[in-house]
């Protein structure tokens, strides 16, 4: 289909599986590595497919997001980085995500897949699977699979499978917290002053907007009343 603005063509998808292709030549059939890269494939499928029965700007976020998950996956075992750049990469992606959300729902879900990649990248890497024995990760494993169960048995499969489908990233991106916490304390301080930070301009900017008509950017209240601040239409 016609992407909004022209910003996306439809050969993107080449450059972004190119690292793929060569992750398979070099990587053994039977390796955790190449299984890995086989489980993200069906990722892909289900997100392509998802896209392809009904091109739209909304639908191509789950292949785009299935396409570059993939793309980080094979670049990281391609570069074979060292845990302790994985480590600082979650932490850097964790701290971003307050900032990020103010954007959109789009590189803020981008920031939680490409943080529990990385998590996967580590813990598969290092053997280290003592996150996955937590009960509440079993829990939200039970309660993910309800949901889907739930979507698969709805009257708009498709439409419920949109978000309840991809859900388990937000438990990976907990766990992947956690795994942070455990080689970088300092992260929960550096996480609240980042909250404290985005939350305190937020209300600033919306008291401006209330009082003044506009925020600090020109963005008017929405239907004539409603407090936005940055979010613009989106009202709560």
């Amino acid at each position: 289909h016609n992407f909004s603005g022209g910003k996306l063509t439809n050969y993107t998808n080449i450059l972004f599986l190119y690292p793929i292709y060569k992750l398979y030549q070099i990587q053994p059939k039977k390796s955790m590595n190449t299984q890995l890269l086989y489980i993200h494939f069906i990722l892909l499928c289900v997100g392509s497919t998802y896209y392809h029965t009904n091109p739209n700007d909304t639908t191509i976020i789950p292949d785009m997001l299935a396409v570059s998950s993939l793309t980080v996956l094979s670049s990281l075992l391609l570069l074979d980085i060292s845990n302790k750049y994985i480590i600082a990469a979650q932490q850097y992606l964790i701290l971003s995500v307050p900032f990020l959300l103010i954007t959109g729902p789009f590189l803020s879900d981008l920031a939680v897949v490409i943080t529990s990649i990385l998590f996967l990248v580590y813990v598969i890497r290092n053997k280290d699977f003592k996150y996955f024995d937590s009960i509440f990760f079993k829990l939200f494993i039970i309660f993910n699979s309800y949901i889907v169960l739930s979507s698969l048995l709805s009257e708009h499969v498709l439409y419920s499978l949109k978000t309840s489908l991809t859900y388990f990233r937000f438990g990976l991106f907990c766990l992947s917290v956690w795994l942070v916490l455990d080689h970088k304390p300092s992260t929960m301080k550096y996480l609240f002053f980042s909250m404290l930070l985005i939350y305190s301009f937020l209300v600033l900017d919306g008291l401006k907007q209330f009082f003044t008509k506009e925020n600090i950017f020109g963005v008017y209240l929405a239907s004539g009343h409603r407090v936005t601040s940055l979010f613009g239409d989106e009202a709560i």
